[in-house]
């Protein structure tokens, strides 16, 4: 047979083979969320289960629990709502599943209804933690900080390792400046013997971190809070010994960046980077020492990344302004400062209060109803400023 025959039935063979089927979802990753898990991988696996029509009523409501709990990790809360309502149908009075509705209401800041759905779950079950848990966030989203306290107890006492309500507690105490109280309770958490302070986690500049690193952080930064900088220090070293990662890392460079330690800074950074190189505040503190130390190429460059991975990083915008303009890059320059007060809020509270203090920001009575001229207007003369930061 000649080699062009050959040739003909070889391709006449792959076109006529059957497509390859596409691999079917493994019923195993549909969990609930973790540390390591995949949220998207979750919801394939669920849908997919989810379509047996032969499921016991109890096993669907426990499908459409972990689906709704997936997709509330990714914001999509009115659909998880749905699920965790289709649940509640198949289940009436499911402590579990009431508790992740709560918390979805929670998330909608819906709470009239969370507050009937705890009191559901409290007729049912009067020591239940989470439900003293959530009545502790509600009272602290609305700044009552002492019912906040006393709900965070009441779940605390029930259940001594209960890593999240003591997390929230300890939030509790830095926010009100109970700093000794800081420490204490980051010690009583790490100490604790339970897995779900590596398993469960929380979002750091949207890292995905667990509650033992968190942990860590906190207590690293209330000593510097309280001016204990030697024990910052310590902190941050113990920290990095057992825990070298792009986190740890990353905020004891911050750390040095704040005081002046620049060379220690970049040092961190290195290692920080080496971990983890698509973590956006890093490359952010990395433009700050280097606007500070007067390197603002090297600056504009590090920002442009950290903005390329989080375009809402309002502070970067901020920076790479900054340096601009201090290389006469006038245009540019005004339209990251302009950009940076857009798309974070926080960068713009921050810097109507500056602008404010400073006397370029002046909110009369005609710009209450659009500030945004007036706002405008100010960035623009301090960005034609040295002095305005």
């Amino acid at each position: 047979m000649s080699p062009a025959r050959i040739c003909l039935y070889l391709l006449l063979a792959i076109a006529g083979a059957a497509p390859a089927s596409a691999a079917e979802p493994d019923p195993a990753r549909c969990v609930a969320p973790s540390f390591s898990y995949d949220a998207a991988a979750a919801l394939e696996s669920c849908a997919a289960l989810l379509k047996n029509d032969a499921l016991s009523d109890s096993e669907r409501a426990r499908l459409l629990t972990l689906r709704g709990r997936s997709l509330k990790v990714q914001q999509q809360l009115d659909a998880a709502i749905d699920d965790f309502e289709a649940a509640l149908a198949l289940k009436p009075g499911d402590v579990d599943i009431l508790l992740q509705r709560a918390w979805a209401a929670f998330d909608k800041r819906d709470f009239d209804k969370v507050g009937w759905i705890v009191e559901k779950v409290l007729t049912a079950d009067p020591n239940n933690p989470t439900a003293y848990e959530i009545y502790g966030s509600v009272a602290f989203r609305l700044k009552d900080y002492p019912a906040a306290k006393g709900f965070y107890d009441r779940a605390v006492a029930l259940r001594p390792d209960f890593v999240h309500a003591r997390f929230n507690r300890l939030v509790l105490y830095k926010i009100t400046g109970a700093h000794r109280a800081v420490v204490e309770e980051a010690d009583a958490l790490l100490a604790l013997d339970n897995p779900e302070l590596d398993t469960l986690y929380a979002m750091l500049e949207k890292k995905r971190v667990t509650y033992r690193t968190m942990t860590r952080l906190e207590r690293a930064l209330i000593f510097e809070t309280m001016g204990q900088t030697e024990q910052a220090e310590r902190a941050f070293a113990d920290w990095i010994a057992v825990e070298p990662n792009a986190v740890a890392f990353g905020y004891r460079a911050a750390f040095h960046e704040r005081h002046e330690h620049y060379e220690q800074a970049l040092a961190d950074l290195d290692s920080a980077l080496a971990d983890d190189p698509t973590f956006w505040l890093l490359h952010h503190t990395q433009g700050r020492v280097y606007y500070y130390t007067h390197r603002d190429e090297d600056a504009i460059r590090a920002e442009s990344r950290a903005i390329a991975l989080n375009p809402d990083a309002g502070v970067s915008y901020w920076i790479r302004a900054v340096s601009e303009r201090r290389l006469k890059q006038d245009d540019a320059a005004l339209q990251d400062a302009l950009k940076a007060v857009a798309v974070d809020r926080g960068v713009l509270a921050l810097k109507i209060e500056t602008l404010t203090k400073l006397g370029y920001l002046q909110i009369g009575p005609n710009d209450t109803k659009n500030p945004v001229p007036a706002l405008a207007a100010a960035v623009q003369a301090c960005m034609l400023d040295e002095e305005c930061w």
